[in-house]
């Protein structure tokens, strides 16, 4: 039984961090990786990931 729960649990776990990526993805400068730069590219996948997660929690609160 252990197992099934824990395979379901990181299934779930799984379609969180696959929704996110595509989220991520709708951002055109990370969908076309335009920054040369890792710590560019970087501030633009941390920037990006703090406007979904704002976004996010303002329609959770709505």
């Amino acid at each position: 039984m252990e197992d099934r729960a824990r395979t379901a649990t990181d299934l779930d776990h799984g379609k969180v961090v696959e929704r996110c990526f595509n989220r991520l993805k709708q951002f055109r400068d990370l969908a076309t990786r335009y920054a040369k730069r890792a710590a560019y590219n970087r501030a633009e996948i941390i920037t990006a990931s703090i406007v979904l997660w704002l976004c996010t929690d303002l329609q959770n609160t709505a």
